[in-house]
């Protein structure tokens, strides 16, 4: 089986992408030119995938809560479990299944 990096480059080859010029809404002229490839994969998927990157995008890009956006989230939800099972350190797993556990987070 040939190596993934050529399969996705014969992939790549083989399929034609549109320029995807629309305003992807972003606040950031710097995140849309970054994004707008990865709309197009998405595209080329079918609807499925393109709902599932402008889901991802805008999670990564633009979500705001009552907390503050998700990276000052994500900070809280770590001190929380720190605070909750009175450690001062964990294993990577053991604060990836706390974070996964959480089932009112994105």
């Amino acid at each position: 089986m040939k190596p993934l990096r050529e399969r996705l480059l014969t992939w790549g080859q083989q399929t034609e992408f549109e320029e995807n010029n629309h305003d992807l809404g972003l606040s950031n002229d710097r995140a849309e030119d970054n994004w707008k490839p990865l709309i197009s994969i998405a595209e080329s998927l079918g609807d499925e995938w393109l709902k599932k990157a402008r889901k991802a995008m805008f999670l990564l890009e633009n979500v705001e809560n009552e907390d503050g956006d998700l990276k000052i989230m994500l900070l809280k939800d770590i001190k929380e479990c720190f605070e909750e099972k009175e450690i001062d350190r964990t294993s990577t797993s053991g604060l990836v299944n706390y974070l996964n556990n959480l089932s009112d987070r994105p």
